[in-house]
């Protein structure tokens, strides 16, 4: 089981990553006067969210099933 947990951790950080990549980016002058790159970029940022949901919730019910 540790090395699932260690993937879900790697695969956790690359979201955590990219949220913070996509955010920035939102921020980025040329990417707000871009109506289409901006929509892009929130679509994206939004993906990641629920992904990073997901592994939060597949963590506490792991976590769960052992305690």
């Amino acid at each position: 089981m540790g090395e699932v947990a260690a993937g879900e951790q790697k695969l956790f950080d690359v979201n955590e990553g990219m949220k913070r990549a996509l955010t920035e980016l939102l921020n980025c002058e040329a990417v707000r006067r871009d109506k289409a790159m901006r929509t892009w970029v929130q679509t994206r940022l939004m993906e990641t969210e629920k992904e990073l949901r997901r592994g939060r919730r597949r963590r506490s019910s792991a976590t769960m099933d052992y305690a």
